[in-house]
């Protein structure tokens, strides 16, 4: 009996020391090797594992390789590529913010072409083989987003023999200096490139080209090319209808011309005027005509354009503040410019409102919304999103402040739009009972300016407005 007791003993003991050696050897989920708040999980299409990579932010006035990325210069090219590990969701000169990714986009790689106060261009590939191309004209000028006046490349199709489109598993996308390029994989044989209903190229078009290995969109330049098996290279000289649609012509408005026009739409509505750029223009120009002397130039881009403007004058609001008039001007980059009239003089006051760039409008689990998930609009004098149906804002957040919350009330759990009122600088929201509620915020910090055009031409003085608001007097004030 005695026997059988110590042999039990022993069994489970060996058995007690083989499972602590097992646990040892697997540590749980909570040790240092899990992903942090730094990183970012990459599922693989063809397993079911993950890979945890880090995302990072790519300074670009570094000039040699780092823990994160490697470095590389060929002549005028700056190259950033991160390590393996790691991806970058955000570029920066120092502490100068140039871009930000998506919540569904990070970089692979960054190109930046040019130097001191030369132009410069900065090429972006995402990991979703999309590309970002940012141009900053000249010294102390901001970087401008331009990707789209480049090519639109989700309307390429590739076909090979009858006409057959090839896979996106048949080539490999890259960024070669500022060129980016679809590279065909060992046997395949593309036979034809179109860009929506035009054709780009065919075999039959040169000899010395009937077959290819790369093409190639030109960034700098928004020029296509072919290289042919000898790596020649030839750009296409075809004149095509670039994305299939007519460019919107960019006009200038002159606010005194109170009417509508074959150009845009004039509608008054006690007291608040707005002017709307009809179908195919956009504008680029915004003026006050005078009888004698040269007109005063109030806005003026050539990067970014206006597709709404919205002026008040002689109204109960403005006849208690001192102020003649007030102008909004809605922007294509979803950002806006605000002037203030006093005296018959027109002052910059975007940069005395908040900077709607900080704001960050989150979904479910703090996941930030899509600018498809909501459009971007003037109601009356207020800057406001108006989420699409079906999208649910959980939070907004200011500098990474909280604004707002779906549970701070009751009577506001869902919200269908969210407001900047630019003359009285308070954010509101509505809830789906089209209630309004003025949220108490009070940043810590003075409110930073808006994007503005790099070829905006408007010089600019500081100035104090009556009701205490720092503005700028524009130089055709």
């Amino acid at each position: 009996m005695k026997r059988w007791i110590i042999t039990l003993n022993l069994l489970f003991y060996i058995t007690f020391l083989n499972q602590w050696k097992a646990v040892e050897s697997n540590p749980t989920s909570s040790s240092t090797g899990s992903p942090t708040s730094e990183t970012a999980a990459v599922d693989s299409a063809s397993t079911k594992s993950t890979t945890t990579v880090t995302k990072v932010t790519i300074d670009i006035s570094k000039s040699k390789d780092t823990d994160q990325f490697n470095y590389l210069k060929n002549g005028d090219f700056r190259t950033f590529t991160p390590k393996p590990g790691y991806l970058f969701n955000k570029v920066v000169k120092k502490s100068l913010e140039i871009w930000n990714a998506k919540p569904e986009d990070h970089g692979l790689k960054a190109v930046l072409m040019g130097s001191k106060k030369e132009p410069k261009h900065l090429a972006i590939l995402l990991k979703n083989n999309n590309f970002v191309l940012l141009r900053k004209v000249g010294k102390n000028k901001p970087w401008n987003n331009i990707t789209s006046t480049r090519h639109d490349l989700t309307k390429l199709k590739f076909l090979g023999e009858a006409d057959t489109e090839i896979k996106s598993s048949d080539f490999k996308v890259t960024l070669q200096n500022l060129s980016y390029t679809y590279r065909f994989n060992t046997g395949v044989s593309c036979k034809k490139i179109n860009l929506g209903d035009d054709e780009l190229w065919t075999p039959a078009d040169d000899p010395n080209y009937s077959s290819i290995k790369s093409f190639s969109l030109g960034l700098a330049s928004n020029q296509f090319s072919v290289t042919n098996s000898s790596d020649q290279t030839k750009k296409i000289e075809k004149e095509f209808k670039a994305e299939g649609k007519t460019e919107a012509t960019p006009i200038t408005l002159d606010i005194e011309k109170k009417e509508t026009t074959d150009q845009y739409d004039y509608t008054d509505d006690n007291g608040i005027a707005t002017f709307t750029p009809k179908d195919g223009h956009v504008f680029n120009k915004i003026v006050m005509k005078k009888k004698i002397g040269s007109d005063k130039i109030l806005w003026e881009s050539s990067d970014i354009h206006s597709t709404l403007v919205r002026i008040m004058t002689k109204t109960a609001f403005l006849s208690k503040t001192g102020v003649t008039g007030t102008l909004a001007i809605l922007l294509s980059s979803d950002t806006f410019r605000f002037f203030i009239q006093t005296a018959d003089k027109w002052n910059d006051a975007t940069t005395s409102r908040h900077d709607v760039n900080n704001l960050k409008l989150l979904g479910e689990n703090d996941t930030e919304l899509k600018s498809s998930d909501y459009k971007v609009d003037l109601v009356d004098l207020s800057f406001t999103y108006i989420f699409n149906p079906g999208v649910k804002c959980q939070k907004i957040t200011y500098s990474n402040v909280q604004l707002w919350s779906h549970s701070d009330d009751t009577d506001y759990p869902e919200i269908k739009s969210f407001s900047l009122n630019l003359l009285t600088n308070t954010f509101s929201v509505m809830n789906q009972s089209d209630q309004t509620k003025e949220l108490d915020f009070n940043p810590t910090s003075t409110p930073a300016s808006q994007s503005q055009s790099a070829t905006d031409k408007s010089s600019t003085t500081t100035t104090t407005l009556p009701s205490g608001t720092n503005s700028t007097s524009t130089n055709g004030s």
